[in-house]
């Protein structure tokens, strides 16, 4: 059964049980989807049908991400294989970009969108930021216990670029609603 299966929240007492799975990166997912939902009826209301397409796309695919990360994050402590540690890594690298892209079309929708959901696109930007931020982080953590430093190396630099798309989107978004 997946994660999203269940009530929202039986859902939430799961995060909250102290378990490692669902964790972090799960958590993360899980909150770039509920951005991309906003985005998605902030696009309804401006009638920007890519943006929706794009934003449901990404939904869709962090949506499986919740489950992703939990069954890698779950074999990974059960084999301690370099394998399926790269995939829990390669997760959380994924879940930021995508929260990066939905943090660029919520940006985009909050400046030209339908004024009367700013609050909506906002909070959907800021959602992603932190889902974004969130899932480098829990990447940066495990990809640590790699022992293999070039493939670590590259990952590291993934991170990096990627954490600084996350800081130059959340300038902006302030700079957006100062103005």
């Amino acid at each position: 059964m997946s994660f999203l299966d269940r009530p929202a929240g039986d859902l939430l007492d799961l995060f909250a049980a102290g378990k490692t799975v669902p964790g972090a990166v799960s958590a993360a997912a899980l909150q770039g989807a509920l951005a991309a939902s906003l985005l998605q009826a902030v696009a309804r209301y401006t009638k920007a049908e890519a943006l929706l397409k794009e934003a449901g796309e990404r939904g869709e695919r962090l949506r499986r991400a919740v489950d992703e990360d939990a069954t890698a994050f779950q074999q990974y402590w059960g084999s301690r294989v370099e394998e399926d540690l790269r995939r829990a890594v390669d997760i959380p690298i994924a879940v930021a970009q995508d929260c990066a892209a939905l943090a660029v079309l919520g940006l985009d929708l909050y400046e030209t969108g339908f004024r009367n959901s700013r609050g909506e696109s906002a909070a959907a930007v800021l959602g992603a930021l932190a889902a974004g931020e969130a899932a480098l982080y829990a990447a940066s953590q495990n990809v640590k216990l790699s022992k293999d430093p070039g493939w670590a190396a590259l990952r590291n630099e993934a991170i990096t670029s990627r954490g600084r798309e996350l800081r130059e989107l959340r300038e902006r978004l302030g700079n957006a609603m100062q103005g």
